[in-house]
């Protein structure tokens, strides 16, 4: 955790409106974007947000939180383990991929027709892999994280994060090979 994450979390501690504001305003927003990858349902993404945010103020609570990791880190642990369990009690129900994770490319008509046949089967692959496979895809490429920042996320080595990455986009292409030759 660098010196500047420290000190607002040691704000937000003393009950600091400004650091608890600031720490919301910055780690909101990626989380709800994180939360409905993943579950691809909006209510669920904004109760993710509350729930992490309502646990990470208890935490606070504490005479001392137990923080040793990254704040970012933290909260999409937090995060994680809610959907994890919003999953174990209810089965979260098919999902479509949404176009705008990829970014806005601009192609031609027949372009365009292609990139979303090829979206949504790299959707349907995506939802085929297993929840961690998913979660390392979701931080390294569409949140962008570096492996570092996955791993404590994660609560994980870097080089388990290599393999688990490795492992998804062999299994993503095994997947769309698939696809691809049934059709």
């Amino acid at each position: 955790m660098d010196a500047q994450e420290q000190q607002l979390l040691q704000r937000a501690q003393q009950w600091d409106t400004e650091a608890l504001v600031d720490i919301f305003d910055t780690y909101s927003p990626p989380l709800y974007r994180y939360a409905l990858y993943r579950t691809g349902n909006v209510h669920l993404a904004e109760d993710c947000v509350t729930e992490t945010f309502a646990r990470f103020l208890q935490v606070l609570r504490r005479s001392k939180p137990i923080i040793n990791t990254s704040l970012r880190a933290y909260l999409y642990r937090i995060a994680h383990n809610f959907l994890i369990d919003q999953a174990r009690h209810e089965p979260a129900p098919p999902v479509e991929f949404d176009e705008q994770w990829l970014g806005d490319p601009q192609p031609g008509p027949e372009q365009q027709a292609e990139l979303d046949e090829r979206r949504k089967a790299l959707g349907q692959a995506l939802r085929e892999l297993p929840a961690a496979q998913q979660q390392v895809i979701a931080l390294r490429y569409i949140e962008e994280w570096s492996l570092e920042e996955c791993a404590a996320a994660m609560n994980k080595t870097i080089g388990a994060i290599k393999s688990l990455q490795y492992r998804a986009i062999q299994q993503l292409q095994r997947i769309m090979h698939t696809q691809e030759t049934e059709k």
